[in-house]
């Protein structure tokens, strides 16, 4: 599989951690959104797409996200989350994923790429202003 578009939605200066969103096609035959251009002290990475895990209250049955305490809609007190083995209560999953570190150091190596040179023609254009 090989990257042929990626498309980034740059975020404002001083907007970090996250500094861009990501869209990546596929053979020009599928599309992965959401993926995020994370800055922490050492190094700039990119985030795959992931949603909050959630749970229903047990009285309303509206959904909260699995790291509440009580119900957004009734404010019952939720049970506790049982943790997984790992430890942690995940509170976020992955939607898509690689499956080989190979592909993930692919996939992040061409999209940071595309940043920098992004980055780097926005000051450009700012330099001839």
């Amino acid at each position: 599989m090989k990257i042929t578009k990626i498309r980034l939605t740059m975020l404002p200066q001083g907007s970090e951690p996250v500094c861009a969103y990501c869209t990546v096609s596929f053979d020009d035959q599928l599309a992965v959104h959401d993926l995020r251009i994370i800055r922490n002290e050492s190094r700039l990475f990119v985030a795959m797409p992931n949603r909050k895990r959630t749970r229903p209250c047990q009285k309303c049955q509206t959904s909260n996200a699995v790291l509440s305490r009580f119900c957004s809609h009734c404010g019952v007190a939720l049970p506790r989350t049982p943790q997984d083995p790992s430890g942690s209560s995940r509170p976020h999953v992955d939607i898509a994923h690689p499956l080989t570190a190979e592909f993930r150091s692919e996939i992040e190596r061409e999209i940071l790429e595309c940043y920098q040179k992004t980055i780097h023609s926005d000051q450009g254009q700012h330099a001839a202003n």
